[in-house]
């Protein structure tokens, strides 16, 4: 075998899982025919990891201890290689981004928001533009001549505008004498040609283009040289037939190439070209069946190498890849790829497997800006660009307030990186202590709002304890770090400042500003933040010397297209499955691969990712527009060829919508049923009871979680509370698991700052106007009709005015009370004019019910209008936002009523009030105003429901269970859902 012909020596392997083994012993041979020593010569693969394991198949193939090759990358190779003489130091990537976006900002073409992005879009196609016009350059002069060579023809073109712009733009950064990174790759390159002394073998998926397929030919002109590549599926089928042709090295790539023919496109008699003449499906499944004859007691070719796997959901796919996960390792596969193509389904399975003890070696990595790291980072530019008054805006700020956003403050209060200067606990009890204090007063920003939302928050506590108890010692200490805390917040949001300065300069301030939340020394110690720390410090170098200001939000918007663009891993750990991606995955000694997300949305070609420079902009300035269909084919078939185990999960259905399998396996399906009967899909396996322990032995072990089983908590008399509500008792009776969370674990939901006015703020404002109004007039009969509206319109005013000022957005819910007032005054005269009188407004009621075994539970309420009649009795009125038709149809079932008859009966007599006679609610959101009465006498109806609640509490005292058995009405709106799992057991 000669190396040193003018092109490289092209060799070719048949793919299978013995791929690199079988390379190994082609390198060794390759470096033997040239004379070298292996030692001293090159390998070169596609990637790092599969770099690493054809260094290890090299090793096992000499069968001795050598002096191995070094097996790298072109990129690492080139990156090590220095640059022509004379030829400047290239410009970073970060420096290119900066010039442009200045540049961008200078045209009125795009929105300032957008200048980061568009100009990260422009520089990729500005490498690619480079990269296609220049190729392998032989010095920097031949660059730029090369490079003025291809301006020139292309700017002769009549081009678009879009296309003109990116010209234009690439003509400007190209004058800098500094290469880009695209340039400096192929001036690296072709200085590594002509220093070519080694022998070189490459090896790689597909063949190579552009530059470094010129650097190949450049290369073999000087050095021993050879390219080896496994055998494309239309090859493999076209070679003639051996003894051992049926087997699975000769059978599978000549099905794949059944499925996925190579488009062959021939040529009519006028020269032209004809359609592509590749034959049906089905005439190709007849075909094939024809030449690989399968027994009829025996498994169709493909029937134990891929499976495809169909599941309902999200959840019930993740279920079925983990349990195919442990399956491969209970059979002894110790090498697995997990391709993530629905990388929130990846996310789930990882999560799945660690309960069986098995830990996910992720290549793929998480992108900075979703760790801890990144979102402390945003808090605290959120926090300065709202001091400054530059927050973000939407519907639910509002004009009276201004100042840091209270999320972003409890954000970056709440992140375990800030104030590691502080005592354990600290930092947690002054955010929760923050947290309470704003949603109780109400305040979205502003620091100095929230210092004194804490003030008040130790009045209401110190007023709470009584005369003379003063405040607790735990809450005083909470408010004084929570009063700390806003401090040290303030103190790093002035050292960030406000006036415009360079990056260099806002990267300074922003470590800064990190230090003096003491969060250096944790960032650090964590893989994200150390990688925040590093890009931050890699910046600052790249970019000393740049003198351009900008804004402290446009560092926020830099730094964060940074965090997205960056990515980080745990390299720490060390698996049997390996999450990676389809491309890395390919020509590696995997035992088994499985693929999530197979539908036809998620393993699809690559769609571009330009916003704003489409296919046709790239079309016109010269750019191949890539085939990303028969790259994906090809991608697949070679993981198929290679990996003795492939399985492909997808969600058949999803939210009630039907989801189609990706289109290329498919057509692979369909060819399989024509040809032998078999269509490779598969039932999902169920997840095992424990895990193998045959083959997890050596991993760390977790107990699995109890069967999905129907909560029912057991109580201590001590755990029940002694005073109930009117509404926790409404919770019993709908259902006794949300009584136990709400009431007795007091999960409920916390107390959060009112973005704008929701219904249960209107309710509220209502209430409030009604109960004035009425205190002021309780009869409104001695007002004349547009006296009356006229005070109640007044009363709306004064209650909506503040919260107006802060919610443009309330006005609709003012208007919409306000067409209700006249109906209301309606409706409010009908009552008087039948002998009915306003006694009283949200008024307080508590009675103690004595239960049967010795104890007792207190019962209170607040009953929103208190009505009297001389000679029918007391009249209960609940006011409600609501039709009258709603209010009829939950009547039946309703417990709140009733018990405001039973709860108010003593307080009504010792205030000389006669009994209760009526109680209703008071529909507000009709037409016109109407109320639903509680059927027959509340009195006793009250009584049934003392007697319930006493039941239930003996019971519950003689430790009953709490079982979970809302309606399903209860269970939609129950926020306990999540812990008694009940949506979930089917």
């Amino acid at each position: 075998m000669t190396l040193r012909d003018a092109t490289p020596a092209l060799h070719t392997l048949p793919p299978g899982p013995d791929f690199l083994d079988r390379a190994a012993v082609f390198v060794l041979d390759a470096f033997a025919a040239a004379g070298a020593d292996p030692g001293l010569g090159w390998v070169i693969a596609p990637n790092l990891h599969l770099a690493g394991e054809l260094r290890r198949a090299i090793a096992r193939a000499a069968g001795r201890p050598i002096l191995l090759p070094r097996c790298d990358t072109l990129a690492r190779l080139a990156a090590a290689q220095p640059l022509p003489e004379g030829c400047p130091a290239p410009l970073p990537d970060s420096a290119r981004l900066l010039l442009l976006r200045q540049a961008l900002a200078g045209r009125p073409w795009f929105h300032d928001r957008a200048l980061w992005h568009v100009a990260a879009e422009l520089l990729t196609l500005f490498d690619e533009l480079t990269a296609h016009a220049v190729r392998l350059p032989g010095s920097a002069d031949d660059f730029v001549a090369r490079l003025e060579s291809a301006y020139r023809l292309t700017a002769s073109q009549p081009l678009a505008l879009e296309a003109r712009l990116v010209h234009e733009l690439w003509r400007v950064l190209s004058d800098d004498p500094r290469p880009d990174s695209a340039a400096a790759h192929a001036l690296r390159l072709g200085a590594l040609a002509e220093s070519a002394s080694r022998p070189l073998v490459v090896v790689c998926e597909r063949p190579w283009e552009g530059a470094e397929a010129e650097f190949l030919a450049a290369y073999a002109r000087r050095a021993p040289l050879t390219v080896l590549r496994p055998a494309d599926r239309d090859g493999m089928a076209g070679a003639p037939d051996t003894p051992g042709a049926a087997d699975a090295t000769r059978a599978i790539p000549r099905i794949l190439a059944a499925a996925w023919p190579m488009p062959r496109r021939g040529e009519s008699p006028d020269g032209a070209e004809a359609a592509n003449t590749v034959p049906p499906l089905a005439t190709r499944a007849r075909a094939i069946a024809a030449a690989l004859p399968v027994p009829p007691d025996a498994a169709a070719p493909l029937a134990g190498r891929l499976a495809l796997i169909p599941a309902r959901g999200r959840e019930a796919e993740a279920r079925a890849a983990t349990a195919q996960v442990l399956a491969w390792l209970g059979e002894g596969r110790t090498h697995l790829a997990l391709i993530a193509q629905d990388r929130l389904t990846a996310r789930r399975v990882r999560a799945l497997l660690e309960r069986y003890g098995v830990r996910v070696a992720d290549e793929t990595g998480w992108k900075l800006s979703t760790a801890r790291a990144a979102t402390l980072a945003d808090s605290l530019l959120e926090v300065a660009l709202g001091q400054a008054g530059r927050h973000r805006g939407g519907a639910g700020m509002g004009a009276g307030q201004g100042g840091a956003y209270h999320r972003d403050v409890l954000d970056l209060a709440k992140s375990p990186f800030a104030l590691a200067d502080w005592p354990a606990g600290r930092r947690e009890a002054a955010a929760t202590a923050l947290e309470k204090a704003v949603a109780r007063a109400n305040v979205r920003t502003g620091l100095d709002r929230f210092r004194r939302a804490l003030g008040l928050e130790a009045e209401r506590l110190a007023k709470a304890a009584g005369e003379g108890g003063g405040l607790p010692a735990a809450d005083d200490a909470a408010l004084a770090a929570a009063q700390d805390l806003l401090v040290r917040i303030e103190e790093a949001v002035n050292r960030l400042g406000r006036r415009p300065a360079p990056l260099p300069e806002w990267i300074k301030r922003f470590t800064w500003a990190l230090e003096g939340l003491a969060a250096l020394d944790h960032l650090s110690g964590d893989a994200a933040g150390e990688a925040l720390l590093t890009l931050l410090a890699t910046r600052a170098e790249e970019l000393a010397g740049e003198t351009l200001p900008f804004t402290l939000s446009d560092f926020r918007q830099w730094l964060d297209r940074e965090c997205e663009a960056e990515t980080f891993r745990d390299r720490t750990i060390v698996s049997p499955v390996v999450m990676t991606h389809l491309a890395a995955a390919l020509l590696r000694p995997f035992d088994g691969a499985l693929i999530l997300g197979g539908d036809a949305e998620q393993l699809a070609p690559p769609r571009p990712e330009s916003a704003y420079f489409n296919q046709a902009v790239r079309r016109e300035l010269g750019l191949p527009a890539p085939d990303g269909a028969a790259r994906l084919e090809a991608d697949l078939a070679l993981l198929v060829a290679t990996v003795p185990r492939v399985a492909v999960t997808w969600q058949e259905e999803r939210d009630g919508e039907a989801r189609l399998l990706a289109p290329c396996l498919d057509r692979l399906s369909l060819l399989h049923r024509l040809a032998w009967g078999d269509d490779l899909k598969r039932p999902p396996l169920g997840l095992p009871e424990a895990p193998p322990p045959a083959t997890l032995a050596d991993l760390p072990q977790v107990p699995l979680p109890a069967p999905l089983a129907q909560a029912a908590p057991v109580l201590t008399p001590d755990d029940l509370p002694e005073a109930l509500t009117v509404s926790a008792l409404a919770d019993l009776v709908a259902c006794p698991y949300r009584f136990f969370a709400r009431r007795v674990l007091r999960l409920g939901e916390a107390d959060e700052v009112a973005e704008g006015l929701d219904k249960a703020g209107y309710g509220e404002l209502i209430h409030g106007v009604l109960e004035g109004f009425h205190r002021a007039h309780p009869v409104i009969a001695d007002l004349a009709p547009e006296t009356a509206l006229a005070e109640l319109q007044a009363a709306v005013d004064e209650a909506f005015r503040p919260v107006v000022g802060d919610h443009y957005l309330s006005v609709a819910w003012r208007l919409r009370w306000e067409a209700r007032l006249t109906a209301y005054l309606d409706w409010q005269r009908g009552k008087e004019a039948a002998g009915w009188r306003w006694q009283d407004g949200e008024r307080p009621f508590e009675r103690v019910l004595p239960l049967a075994d010795g104890g007792a539970v207190t019962l209170k309420g607040r009953i929103d209008r208190i009505d009297v009649h001389p000679d029918e009795g007391t009249a209960l009125f609940d006011y409600k936002l609501k039709r009258i038709d709603a209010l009829k149809k939950a009547l039946p079932e309703d417990v709140q009523l009733p018990a405001y008859g039973w709860l108010a009966a003593p307080g009504l007599e010792a205030a000389d009030l006669p009994p209760v006679s009526q109680a209703a609610y008071v529909a507000l959101d009709d037409a016109e105003v109407g109320q639903v009465s509680v059927q027959g006498d509340p009195g006793e109806a009250g009584e049934a429901q003392a007697e319930r609640l006493a039941r239930a509490y003996v019971d519950m005292r003689a430790r009953a269970p709490l079982p979970a058995h809302g309606s399903v009405s209860a269970c939609a709106w129950c926020e306990a859902a999540g812990l008694c799992r009940t949506p979930h057991r089917g």
